[in-house]
């Protein structure tokens, strides 16, 4: 990207978020190079070059934590490049790897050209197969292929697959957390905390509101989108026909 970018004598530096073990994290963190920056007197641009999209590790340890971090300690300026999200040209390249993919068949891919895990890890998908113009083919996908494989379970992840329960979350979360004093609407609930568990969302919670919640949130909050479904959800449109189609092939459900 650097390269690309072809900026004389670039100020830059790779830099790590988000410790969450007390065991030594991968360095230099971005803390302390906020902090170095706050000691030279120089602004930051922080680019999340790891991110597709936006979440919390973004929308809240970047823009509110990190931002508080750098008023603290004196940077002149603090900026946040945003991630591709549904950028065009984000979008075109993932459509070109998907295009790929089916010229190619099913399996699995290495854009970059064979093995990709260290040597060590002997499970390694690359190291099972056989290499083909830069992609592998898996031996499971083949065998499905194969006439005489039998289809004996389909596992769906029913989450937007037979129904979408993230709108009824939504709604828990906005109630829940107006009652612990944190206003939001359903909007900035799905944006902030899209693809979390209530677990992982209970942290998040207690540094906005800078204090502990009270124990056992996160089961609440379970309990009361349980709850919600109990009462009644919409499948998804087509998930009832794919449902009829699994057991015309004779493949048992529960």
């Amino acid at each position: 990207m650097v390269q690309c970018l072809g900026i004389r004598d670039l100020d830059y530096v790779i830099c790590y978020q988000s410790r969450a073990t007390p065991e030594e994290w991968t360095g230099p963190s971005t803390e302390e190079e906020i902090e170095r920056a706050g000691r030279d007197g120089v602004a930051v641009l922080v680019v999340p070059i790891a991110f597709v999209s936006e979440h919390a590790e973004t929308l809240v340890e970047l823009d509110i934590d990190y931002k508080e971090l750098a008023e603290r300690v004196g940077v002149p300026g603090y900026f946040r490049a945003p991630a591709p999200n549904t950028d065009a040209g984000f979008i075109g390249a993932l459509a070109g790897l998907v295009r790929r993919m089916r010229g190619f068949g099913p399996g699995i891919c290495s854009h970059v050209g064979g093995r990709t895990c260290p040597g060590a890890q002997t499970e390694c998908p690359f190291a099972r197969a056989d290499a083909r113009n830069g992609c592998i083919r898996d031996d499971a996908l083949d065998l499905m292929r194969n006439r005489g494989a039998l289809l004996r379970l389909v596992i769906f992840d029913c989450d937007g697959v037979i129904v979408d329960s993230e709108p009824l979350a939504n709604r828990v979360v906005v109630a829940e957390l107006g009652a612990l004093g944190w206003t939001m609407t359903s909007a900035e609930t799905e944006r902030l905390f899209l693809g979390m568990t209530f677990s992982d969302m209970v942290p998040v919670i207690e540094r906005r509101l800078g204090r502990p919640v009270p124990a056992g949130l996160a089961r609440s909050l379970e309990d009361a989108v349980d709850r919600g479904a109990d009462a009644g959800s919409q499948p998804i449109a087509g998930a009832l026909e794919a449902l009829k189609g699994v057991s015309a092939l004779g493949v048992p459900g529960g």
